[in-house]
């Protein structure tokens, strides 16, 4: 009996830790997140460069996929390429929800990574690469219309808008999605094209 009360006390001291450790995490995201705000408020990089600080303390496994959004955005807006291809190839495709995330970033951060070198050869494959990913998930799944989306503006980041909206039209007169939602998609694709992170 007193073996049992001595396991039991173990196994909840190490939930109590395991929950005070999220919880931390959880305020270092948080903290992250803000300053990621401040600095579309202010435009001042040094709110981004505090962000990163913040991500980079999270040390809970339950917070590997959970910090992806804002560490690839920070990463994207600080231009750091490489540390991005290293974050992204060190995931797991099979934990996103859609196969072609993992593939869909990685491929931009080499493409941008290339850019900064002016190899446009190379971006453009690795754009493409992205691409044919999403392209694969779409045709198993066509009625996914958050993917047409992140496909349409994927495609923006090195394809010329007249000719993304001429695909759009086209998927128009094919009628396989909802006319609203191919002219939101639209109005999306006419924004200025640096606004797609």
């Amino acid at each position: 009996m007193k073996i049992n009360i001595i396991f039991y006390s173990f196994l909840f001291f190490l939930f109590s830790c395991k929950v005070e450790k999220d919880s931390n995490c959880n305020v270092l995201l948080r903290k992250a997140k803000e300053n990621l705000n401040s600095f579309y408020n202010k435009n001042d990089a040094d709110y981004l460069i505090a962000s990163k600080i913040y991500l980079d303390s999270i040390n809970c496994n339950s917070f590997k996929y959970k910090i992806f959004n804002t560490k690839t955005t920070i990463l994207f807006l600080l231009k750091d390429y490489k540390e991005g291809i290293q974050y992204v190839s060190s995931l797991d495709s099979t934990a996103f929800d859609k196969n072609y995330i993992k593939s869909m970033y990685l491929n931009r951060f080499k493409a941008l990574e290339s850019e900064s070198r002016s190899d446009t050869i190379h971006r453009n494959q690795y754009y493409n690469e992205g691409l044919s990913a999403i392209r694969l998930y779409m045709n198993e799944h066509p009625s996914d219309k958050e993917t047409l989306c992140e496909y349409y503006l994927f495609k923006m980041l090195f394809t010329d808008r007249t000719e993304v909206l001429r695909e759009v039209e086209l998927l128009k007169k094919q009628e396989m999605y909802e006319n609203e939602f191919l002219e939101v998609l639209i109005e999306t694709i006419n924004k200025d094209r640096k606004s797609v992170v």
